[in-house]
């Protein structure tokens, strides 16, 4: 199950790339309302959510290693920036510039 894709398919340079979805100060944004689901999220759940949502995969199970390692992962890269802190690198991507397929175009 899943479609191959790891975190590093979107949050590049181990998420420390402030151009691609970077994962720096995450851990000062959550919990946080998510209104896709219309609740508030810890991080662990919206580790979880990538997981399944964007990576077609099963949700790590609650305090395991692997969750447990993701958490500790963001608040290293995160342990200089307090709850409420300006992150400019937040937020910069958008589906905006993204090319509309043509259903006219023969790919070989």
């Amino acid at each position: 199950m899943g479609n191959n894709l790891t975190c590093t398919n979107c949050h590049a340079g181990a998420g420390l790339d402030e151009n691609s979805s970077s994962l720096v100060g995450m851990t000062a944004v959550y919990p946080q309302y998510i209104e896709r689901s219309g609740s508030i999220v810890t991080i662990e759940e919206r580790i979880n959510g990538c997981k399944v949502r964007s990576m077609n995969g099963k949700k790590f199970e609650a305090n395991s290693d692997e969750l447990e390692s993701i958490v500790s992962y963001f608040k290293n890269i995160s342990e200089d920036i307090p709850v409420g802190e300006d992150m400019p690198w937040r937020m910069k991507n958008s589906m905006d510039d993204v090319p509309v397929p043509s259903v006219d175009t023969v790919y070989e």
